[in-house]
């Protein structure tokens, strides 16, 4: 018996993953050096694929689109999704929070500039220090 007939009626069940995991693997194994064996499965699942596109399925009823289309129509609609407003109380307390906040900073601001003139005062006067300290030193 020729190798390649000893395969032959398994490369269909074989292009279709219809074998066990030990019919498979012979398969594969004669696949690696047969490029003939190689050719008919990939022409087998081209087949394959070419007769599964071209099935067609049953033909829907005649009213089918009509009864779709109407109960399309007839489903509720939710109501309008507007965003709820914040009662008048909330909302002023959010306006209130925010200039609250913007005070905070504006303040907070000025003490930044403020200590920062006072540590630009205090390296000068530290260098006028050291200074008068090398000069106290040179004349001592």
């Amino acid at each position: 018996m020729d190798l390649h007939e000893q395969f032959a009626d398994d490369l269909t069940l074989y292009a279709l993953d219809a074998l066990d995991a030990g019919e498979r693997l012979a398969i594969e194994k004669h696949l690696e050096n047969c490029p003939a064996c190689r050719a008919e499965v990939e022409r087998l699942r081209d087949d394959f694929a070419l007769l599964a596109l071209s099935a067609s399925g049953p033909m829907p009823p005649p009213r089918c689109r009509e009864r779709l289309i109407d109960a399309i129509q007839n489903e509720l609609r939710p109501a309008s999704t507007r965003p709820r407003t914040r009662s008048g109380w909330l909302n002023a307390l959010g306006w209130a929070a925010a200039a609250a906040a913007m005070i905070v900073v504006i303040w907070l601001a000025r003490q930044n500039r403020r200590l920062e003139g006072q540590v630009a005062r205090s390296t000068a006067a530290q260098r006028q220090l050291l200074g008068a300290r090398e000069l106290a030193t040179l004349l001592t």
